[in-house]
């Protein structure tokens, strides 16, 4: 597989730490969370506008979701919504509307989305100090947590995912995916949501799963593991992992900030390769990857590159 770096944003005086971006392909918009910068960024594609976002209390952004028009940016300090609107000449942008809620955590880094049974979106995002994963009602601004066993407090989590969404789930059931950057690995957890909370005592973290990176034996490090899986290539070693997310195939898709490299898995999670990123003019694209989103709808993904005094916004479409 090939990915087509299809646009790209970025440089000095627009960006410096971008941690996570949404596109918006219906409204031909591109949003940024910006945490050096402590703003957000709002490029609209089509007329080339670009809007710099600050909000009430902002406190380094590091992650966004989109869903239904809505844009939901997460900082140190809680969750904040913007709202997709027409400006004066009819170009679509965004503009603040609220602080959705509070969350005083600034180890919770990550943002994700799911969908119960009756229709309702909730946020989900993860405390590494506390321990917890909280829900976030988007329409009653209602939040509720629970306990999240994950081994210690340095198993830093940084990006999440989930799969899949309740309301297309016979099960209460739903997976969540967490990038691990202290040990180079995904945690795997399945956690009980039912009748809008969480089921008490449900969230169990899989300890078999493993997706490469450093594991421990006997209090010392260990070289970096190959895992195989039959008929499939060895897993990747990780140098830094970043980004996750899923394509609508249920292939599983990580990065490696550090190697600048972005991997494959199929659905069974069986490594398929790594994924060669080129530009515009066919040449190989070196992107020292941050955040990872994927578009279901326009089968778009949505990289950041964290790279000084270079730092970009990348879209990219996959070719068969």
């Amino acid at each position: 597989m090939t990915g087509n770096c299809k646009f790209w944003i970025g440089s000095s005086p627009y960006l410096d730490m971008p941690l996570d971006a949404s596109y918006i392909d219906e409204s031909q918009l591109l949003f940024v969370a910006d945490a050096s910068r402590n703003e957000c960024l709002c490029f609209n594609m089509s007329s080339k506008q670009i809007k710099k976002l600050s909000y009430p209390g902002v406190a380094r952004p590091n992650s966004t979701f989109y869903q239904r028009n809505e844009i939901f940016v997460k900082d140190d300090g809680g969750i904040h919504k913007f709202s997709i609107v027409e400006d004066d000449k009819g170009h679509a942008t965004a503009t603040y509307v609220e602080k959705t809620v509070s969350i005083a955590d600034s180890s919770c880094l990550g943002m994700s989305g799911v969908t119960d049974d009756k229709g309702n979106v909730y946020l989900l995002t993860i405390s590494a100090k506390e321990k917890l994963v909280y829900a976030i009602d988007t329409q009653h601004q209602v939040m509720t947590k629970i306990h999240f066993p994950i081994p210690s407090v340095r198993s830093t989590q940084r990006l999440i995912s989930c799969r899949p969404s309740l309301s297309n789930n016979n099960s209460p059931d739903f997976t969540l995916y967490i990038s691990n950057i202290a040990e180079n690995r995904i945690i795997r957890s399945k956690i009980g949501f039912k009748n809008m909370n969480f089921i008490k005592n449900s969230a169990v973290v899989e300890s078999d799963f493993f997706i490469a990176g450093n594991v421990k034996k006997g209090g010392k490090n260990m070289d970096k593991v190959t895992n195989t899986n039959v008929g499939n290539q060895a897993y990747p070693r990780f140098n830094q992992m970043a980004g996750i997310c899923f394509d609508n195939d249920n292939n599983l898709f990580t990065s490696d900030s550090r190697d600048r490299a972005l991997y494959k898995f199929d659905e069974n999670y069986r490594f398929e390769g790594r994924v060669d990123v080129v530009d515009g003019n066919g040449e190989k694209a070196s992107i020292r990857f941050g955040g990872l989103e994927y578009s279901p709808r326009y089968e778009l993904f949505v990289a950041t590159e964290v790279n000084r005094g270079n730092s970009k916004v990348h879209i990219m479409k996959s070719i068969k």
